[in-house]
């Protein structure tokens, strides 16, 4: 689970922060409209923003969460439009500490923009990140009902502004593991994957694309189907070819992991190859795992070009590591040994094996390397001999 944010900019922190809290809700409490209300509100997000427990205990207090909440609804004057903003901005600061399950609705409709903009759209979504993030099951339920998952990639899908189309990415990648069963079905859905590809296709979510796209590949083989229908392997390989982008190796290893087989190959072929040379050139066992995926379900033709794009380097460098880095290499390594017998072999004599046989989280992908290199028969067959015997 990815973690929680604050946003604490556009203002001190309060020596006080309950306090402040408690003041700027009384100033709330007075003012009708206009400027008055809108300085209310921006003074109880200051107070609210910077993670102060007293503070966030009085925004979720029920007449001002009243408050806040009207304050969400869409109203064409400026002030109006500010002070949706600066309501959505200490829901989201409140969320990081306690439910704002009143709120959820509200927010949700905010994502769309329309009369509050795009930075309320902005802030609503990422107020419904930080709800989701520990919100336990109330919140879970809350979030479907309200129907999150739609509208986050609605906009993140529509969004022209880039900290939107963050936000909202973002949001479902913290949403859709946190989800109830009604919000995993959405996210799985041929339509949520068409949402998402068109979106991450446009690439304005400063990063945050590859962790969304990562969250509804990990839903399993029906998610990993839709995204692969929806034309999601060029995007994927584009982004890990890109470098730079951990959320898109976690989304491609996810992806490689659970998709048709014949789907892999669109992915592994982009380019010449180059997201595989991408991914032998990184580190982290998000690589290994996507090259071994690769290596393991795409046939022979796969295997080969996985071990010539430096998967075994790969599965070397991991060795060296340890434990789930170690677990992952040792998988690569198994699923290029019948591709390079030879490397294999070498590997298997370079690398000590009680420490890998000894350790519960390496164990049995030791010993699914040992049955490939022994299956690849020759000096592999020999030298997974010796690690048997160790």
């Amino acid at each position: 689970m990815r973690l929680q944010r604050l946003r604490t900019g556009g203002g001190h922190a309060p020596d006080d922060g309950g306090a402040a809290a408690e003041a700027a809700a009384a100033a709330l409490a007075r003012a009708s409209a206009g400027d008055g209300r809108l300085a209310a509100l921006r003074a109880l997000r200051v107070a609210a923003a910077h993670g102060d427990p007293g503070a966030a205990a009085v925004v979720v207090r029920d007449p001002v969460m009243a408050a806040l909440i009207a304050a969400l609804r869409p109203a064409p004057q400026a002030a109006a439009r500010l002070g949706a903003a600066e309501a959505a901005w200490a829901l989201g600061s409140a969320a990081a500490s306690l439910p704002i399950l009143p709120s959820i609705p509200a927010l949700v409709a905010g994502t769309g923009g329309g009369a509050g903009g795009a930075r309320c759209a902005e802030l609503c979504a990422w107020a419904l990140g930080n709800a989701a993030v520990g919100g336990g099951d109330a919140t879970a339920a809350a979030l479907s009902a309200a129907g999150a998952i739609p509208a986050l990639l609605a906009a993140w899908a529509a969004a022209e502004d880039e900290d939107v189309a963050a936000a909202a990415a973002w949001a479902l990648s913290v949403a859709v593991p946190a989800g109830d069963g009604r919000t995993r079905r959405a996210a799985a859905a041929p339509t949520a994957a068409a949402a998402a590809v068109a979106a991450a296709r446009r690439g304005a979510a400063k990063g945050e694309a590859g962790w969304a796209l990562a969250a509804l590949a990990a839903l399993g083989p029906a998610s990993c189907a839709a995204l692969a229908g929806a034309g999601v392997a060029p995007v994927l390989a584009r982004a890990v070819i890109a470098a730079g982008d951990p959320g898109a190796v976690r989304a491609a290893a996810h992806w490689c992991a659970r998709c048709p087989p014949e789907a892999l190959a669109a992915f592994a072929s982009h380019d010449g190859g180059a997201a595989l040379a991408a991914l032998a050139r990184g580190d982290g066992g998000d690589a290994a795992w996507c090259l071994a995926s690769v290596a393991a379900a795409g046939g022979p033709a796969l295997a080969a070009a996985v071990a010539e794009a430096g998967g075994v380097e790969v599965a070397e460098r991991g060795l060296t590591e340890g434990g789930l880095a170690a677990r992952e290499a040792l998988f690569l390594a198994a699923a290029l040994a019948a591709a390079s017998p030879a490397r294999a072999a070498a590997l298997l004599r370079a690398t000590p094996a009680p420490p890998l046989l000894a350790d519960a989280a390496t164990r049995d992908a030791a010993l699914e390397f040992i049955a490939a290199a022994t299956g690849a028969g020759g000096d592999a067959a020999a030298a997974a001999a010796g690690w048997r015997a160790a």
